[in-house]
């Protein structure tokens, strides 16, 4: 009998089984093409955007600083020149102002000077730091048109020659020039916008060197004003808080409420008191009273300022606090308030349509017209 040839179905077999897979493999690539076709769109790529909506906000300027609590002392007024008093109006309960003069040395008038820091050196143009910013807040709360930023330029030079001028008189044979700067020599510095003698420590005619006393103050009420006082604030009424404690502070950086004061005298010392060390927040005298307390806290605007919010990278053509940002291919012009987390916080040109959306990066090659 003939054997069946096994071989032959084999192969047959086989070829089908191949055949079959291969089908299978093609069927599956098709539905594997059409799923991915037909993924969801949260899955695709994010488009980048080119424009973004502008957002209301609220703004308040909130900077964190610190307070310092003065208590009322005795402090005296000395010389910073070598000479002879020539002129000498200190009289006991008189009130001395700062801005003007109450003796002269050498025939020259010394300026009475109030400042939150008190003036330890002769200033010139260009000479940056904390005591010219406070000589830059007295001489505007003296009514003189300056900035506040810190540095002698040529407006607080002007305005230094102006009230150097208004003690020396007219005739007095006295030439200064705002190129002269202020120096220390010419200068008394006082610890208040007024204060009243509790004795003439000096006379018409004596003789008087560098640091000796012209006069001694009577016992100032406790003061309270902002240490480093920021200059680039945005203008408007502020109030310094600390805990549940609410301050009006001046356009100086000065506290002067009385209610407030007493407040933050109280706030002050018993932080003293809950430190480890018991005066790291303090000043002493010599006899071991505190006579200085800082608070910390920050300074805000009284009523928040309506802004409005735009990406940092929206604003171009920015010179100081002023730029432009791109809305409908046109450039609107902004005051830039502040920034935070990621936005600014701008105020647009009042003479213009406020835009819905601006453009997120325009080109600096953009006029703002």
């Amino acid at each position: 009998m003939p054997r069946p040839k096994q071989p032959h179905m084999f192969s047959v077999r086989y070829a089908v089984i191949v055949v079959l897979v291969a089908v299978a493999v093609a069927l599956g690539s098709g539905v594997t093409a059409a799923w991915m076709a037909a993924k969801p769109q949260s899955l695709a790529a994010a488009k980048s955007l080119t424009r973004v909506p502008v957002t209301k906000h609220g703004f308040d300027d909130a900077r964190a600083v610190q307070v310092t609590v003065s208590r009322g002392l005795a402090v005296p007024v000395v010389s910073n020149i070598d000479g002879h008093v020539t002129a000498y109006t200190c009289a006991a309960g008189q009130p001395i102002v700062s801005g003007t003069s109450f003796v002269s040395i050498n025939g020259t008038p010394l300026l009475a000077l109030s400042t939150t820091v008190p003036l330890w050196r002769s200033m010139a143009r260009d000479d940056t730091g904390p005591d010219i910013k406070a000589l830059q807040v007295e001489l505007q709360r003296l009514g003189y048109d300056l900035t506040a930023d810190g540095t002698y330029g040529s407006n607080t030079a002007k305005a230094v020659l102006r009230l150097l001028t208004t003690i020396d008189g007219a005739g007095s044979g006295i030439r200064e020039s705002a190129d002269a700067g202020l120096p220390l020599s010419r200068v008394l510095w006082i610890p208040a916008h007024s204060v009243t003698p509790a004795g003439c420590d000096s006379q018409l005619g004596a003789r008087v060197s560098d640091g000796d006393k012209l006069l001694t103050t009577a016992s100032t009420n406790t003061t309270a004003h902002i240490v480093d006082l920021p200059g680039d604030l945005v203008p408007g009424a502020r109030v310094f808080t600390a805990g549940g404690l609410e301050a009006p502070v001046n356009a100086d950086g000065t506290i002067t409420d009385p209610a407030s004061v007493s407040a933050l005298s109280v706030a002050a010392e018993a932080t003293i008191n809950e430190s480890p060390s018991g005066d790291s927040a303090s000043n002493s005298t010599g006899d071991g009273a505190p006579s200085a307390r800082k608070l910390s806290g920050q300074i805000a605007l009284a009523a928040s300022r309506a802004t409005n919010a735009v990406p940092p990278s929206a604003i171009i053509g920015i010179d100081g606090a002023h730029g432009c940002v791109v809305a409908d291919g046109r450039a609107v012009r902004v005051t830039i308030m502040g920034s935070q987390l990621g936005q600014t916080f701008v105020e647009f040109a009042s003479a213009t349509p406020q835009p819905r959306t601006v453009d997120v990066s325009p080109s600096e090659s953009t006029s703002c017209g």
